[in-house]
């Protein structure tokens, strides 16, 4: 439901605001309420909308995920729930028109979602541990993964190894390790230790095949992914105490 309005209000102080992909002159932003996604426009001062989703049981948005759909004027708006449910707005800036649809395969809060590259699949992980990959275009679960971490999962990522184009998902949850699935069985291929340290957010750079994870410390650790998707060290950067998740 698209609710036309003028005013901010209160905005999260989890999740920061971001640029709506696609738009300049202005570019619209992107921010959050409690359960409600807001985009505003900052020449004018106004929202332009408020996503979300009306019903009478109580939610709270805990993380969003936005994409420009590859080759097209479409954008993916992704958000998970405290109640485990995912709802997604599909922003057509051709005919302005936006497509809505929700999933619901977690029973506790959602803490990551990820977009493909060509916005055809979602993964969702939650607070207990459990992932579940999502087809879009089927609009269907591909594989639910009831126990992926013995914990909450910190991070997703598609990644395409460049040599041969094979496909897989990488998790890292608060158990410390990180694991490779593939991603059209489900099975697990391999799990990667990390030792003592602390990993808050991992970031793929599949042009290069580099694994960049920031730590509890503030430092950025690099990796570099070989096949058949090992993880060689490279190089550690010191950084703050005080980390800040932008740096990635």
């Amino acid at each position: 439901m698209i609710i036309p309005k003028k005013s901010l209000g209160g905005t999260s102080e989890i999740i920061p605001a971001q640029l709506l992909p696609g738009t300049k002159n202005p570019s619209i932003v992107v921010f959050l309420k409690k359960n409600s996604v807001c985009l505003w426009n900052p020449r004018t001062k106004t929202n332009l909308a408020i996503l979300e989703e009306i019903n009478k049981f109580p939610k709270i948005i805990t993380t969003i995920k936005i994409s420009r759909i590859w080759s097209s004027k479409e954008i993916l708006i992704s958000t998970g729930l405290s109640c485990g449910k995912i709802l997604i707005w599909k922003l057509n800036l051709i005919n302005i028109s936006i497509k809505f649809s929700w999933y619901v395969g977690h029973f506790n809060w959602i803490n990551h979602v990820q977009i493909s590259n060509r916005s055809s699949k979602i993964l969702s992980g939650c607070s207990k541990g459990s992932m579940v990959l999502w087809d879009l275009t089927k609009n269907k679960g591909i594989f639910r993964k009831k126990v992926a971490h013995l914990g909450e999962i910190k991070g997703l990522q598609f990644l395409t190894y460049n040599k041969d184009k094979t496909s897989v998902i990488i998790s890292y949850g608060t158990d410390n390790l990180l694991k490779i699935w593939d991603i059209r069985t489900g099975i697990c291929i391999k799990i990667v230790e990390i030792g003592s340290e602390t990993f808050l957010e991992i970031k793929i750079k599949k042009e290069k095949n580099l694994l960049l994870a920031l730590t509890r410390y503030g430092n950025i650790i690099m990796f570099l992914i070989t096949t058949p998707f090992n993880l060689k060290y490279l190089a550690k950067f010191q950084g703050k105490k005080s980390y800040n998740k932008s740096t990635l």
